[in-house]
């Protein structure tokens, strides 16, 4: 079959076209790759809906009834405000039903439509106590995944907020990398070279030596509290903690007298 000169070009712009469609455009943004990226590796660890679905099965009547009114409720709105009022009670539902991963997911509803710094700190709050009562590793991993994720978006809005970079880091406390165990320790002593005055950080670095059964360190790190917020009662009743176990009764009674919870 022979073409003419008319007909040459022609073919030759359809072929440039093509190959350069199929091998030179890259059609799809680096932000929709890393959504879609991001989906796929919570997908592998735990299908939410499926989560959703099956816990559903295992509340009783009554359960299932109010949860139905309120998604009836849900489908029937438009506003956003009447939405976040909703996603906020199905949380609120879910948590008191102890199952702290789908109460998480209706609290990242609730932060997904206001973007506050608050609304992402109670999102992540709530998949960290999924996390950390969670019974199988998938919903561990999913949880965690989760949680950090919520405190990154809350840390965006205000870099300044300490809690939620402690609450990110203690993620990995629980949940340590396994690439790099002592991670989310060393991201708390970050923080302490970025916060000395916080006792926040302090607290939490004494706790730490606590589980590690490193008292004096402890007892320096609540010390500090203590220098810093000296009404602080948490910290008064760590010491007691502490004291209790090295048996100073001295140090015993004057820090029960100021652990009042």
């Amino acid at each position: 079959m022979l073409f003419n000169k008319g007909q040459k070009i022609t073919v030759l712009v359809f072929l440039g076209m093509f190959f350069a469609l199929y091998f030179g455009c890259n059609t799809v943004s680096k932000e929709i790759k890393d959504l879609e990226k991001f989906r796929a590796e919570n997908l592998k660890y735990l299908d939410i809906d499926r989560e959703i679905h099956d816990s559903y099965r295992q509340l009783t009547t009554d359960q299932q009834v109010e949860l139905e009114n309120l998604n009836v409720d849900l489908e029937s709105t438009l506003e956003d405000s009447l939405k976040i009022t909703i996603y906020k009670e199905l949380s609120s539902k879910w948590y008191s039903f102890k199952n702290p991963i789908v109460a998480g997911h209706y609290a990242e509803k609730v932060a997904e439509l206001t973007n506050s710094e608050d609304s992402w700190s109670i999102c992540g709050s709530t998949y960290y106590i999924g996390m950390m009562s969670a019974d199988v590793e998938n919903k561990k991993k999913f949880a965690f995944q989760k949680a950090v994720s919520a405190f990154d978006k809350g840390i965006e809005l205000n870099p300044d907020n300490v809690d939620l970079k402690i609450n990110k880091a203690l993620c990995s406390v629980e949940m340590p990398p396994e690439e790099n165990p002592m991670a989310g320790i060393l991201q708390i002593m970050d923080l302490e070279k970025e916060y000395p005055n916080s006792y926040q950080v302090q607290l939490q670095l004494g706790r730490l030596g606590i589980r590690t059964k490193q008292w004096e360190k402890a007892i320096g790190r609540f010390e500090k509290v203590l220098s810093l917020e000296p009404r602080n009662v948490q910290a008064h009743c760590y010491l007691l903690e502490i004291y209790t176990e090295l048996k100073n009764s001295e140090k015993i009674e004057l820090h029960r007298k100021l652990c009042v919870r």
